[in-house]
């Protein structure tokens, strides 16, 4: 052989193709998707918050919002103001108790995490 000088050569090249590369191509593929899978979590501002606000019947009618993690409890003035047919829509779990609104949403509780009246 021209290029290979002895038989241990020949068995670092292989155990370099068939485990090194294969870690490394999947370690490339792991971290693609997480970059991809943090990409789409991360919260669109703005315009999501203001139309949850007109949801709840505008900053008017929000009188506190207190957040656990993925929950939101948002006290408001009056609920013939809430538009529930929006709020339905939403797909997420609610619960109305008085006039607080309990919303089981990551999404909603990004949306007001900054939220101050």
């Amino acid at each position: 052989m021209l290029f290979l000088t002895n038989s241990s050569d020949i068995v670092v090249y292989v155990i370099l193709l068939f485990s090194i590369v294969p870690i490394l191509v999947l370690s490339m593929i792991v971290l693609i998707k997480i970059i991809l899978k943090r990409a789409k979590a991360q919260p669109r501002k703005g315009s999501e918050a203001n139309e949850l606000i007109d949801i709840f019947g505008g900053n008017d009618n929000i009188v506190n919002v207190s957040k656990e993690l993925t929950r939101v409890s948002i006290e408001v003035k009056s609920l013939e103001a809430v538009d529930m047919d929006k709020l339905k829509g939403l797909n997420v779990g609610t619960l109305i108790v008085g006039n607080t609104i309990k919303c089981s949403s990551e999404a909603i509780a990004k949306a007001f995490e900054n939220y101050e009246k």
